[in-house]
């Protein structure tokens, strides 16, 4: 992975981290991941990271409270006291470690809950089954025929021959001008012919799905 290595770089990353701190806590509360045993230890985390007066200098500026909101208001807050041209964007040692218990925290208590591992076996199983469907047209795509190896799931065809049409070498066999009627100024990044150049296609095509559209293209797939 490619390190930021600008100031603006560096803002949007930790700004991400913040963000995603708060809100997979506040995410596994509204799907009842945590247990009470969780919400005694982020307290203790609280306590012995940044103590719970909320007079101190390094304290919990916002109560004990951990969400979206405090976190990003608390953690920019001793960003921005700590950061300097000269030592670079930081946070204070008491936030640091807080940052850092709070991390371990989520991939104990979250990231490795069994349902959400049972999820991850689910998610494997759409994502593949659409990479393996879409794969499938590669021969179709160089007759311009897609619509034809998709006949049977609708919306997946409409939407994967416009992406082909958009963003590839792909000319439809029954609408070859179908990117000047949606006036599609972009130039071809991927070739259809080609097959690592047609796998990078798919995978992004459906890296831009939303977890909802992908289960729904899932159903689409194996429905009967």
């Amino acid at each position: 992975m490619i390190q930021p290595y600008t100031w603006e770089g560096c803002v949007v990353k930790v700004a991400d981290k913040i963000a995603y701190l708060g809100r997979d806590i506040e995410d596994a509360r509204a799907y009842h991941i945590l247990d009470m045993s969780a919400y005694r230890e982020l307290r203790e985390i609280v306590g012995s990271t940044l103590g719970f007066e909320g007079k101190g200098k390094k304290a919990f500026r916002s109560g004990k409270a951990v969400n979206t909101t405090v976190l990003i208001n608390d953690l920019i807050v001793d960003m921005c006291e700590q950061s300097s041209p000269e030592k670079g964007l930081c946070f204070s040692e008491e936030y640091f470690k807080f940052i850092i218990a709070l991390k371990r925290f989520s991939f104990s208590k979250i990231y490795k809950h069994w349902r959400l591992v049972e999820f991850q076996h689910y998610a494997k199983i759409v994502i593949e089954t659409i990479y393996r469907t879409l794969m499938r047209t590669q021969v179709y795509a160089a007759n311009g025929r897609v619509s034809t190896a998709l006949r049977l799931f609708p919306k997946l065809c409409v939407e994967f021959e416009n992406w082909l049409v958009k963003y590839s070498n792909y000319e439809p066999m029954f609408q070859k001008d179908r990117k000047k009627i949606y006036r599609y100024d972009t130039k071809s990044v991927f070739d259809i012919k080609n097959d690592e150049s047609f796998q990078k296609c798919v995978i992004e095509f459906i890296s831009g799905m939303t977890d909802q559209y992908a289960i729904e293209i899932y159903g689409e797939i194996i429905q009967f």
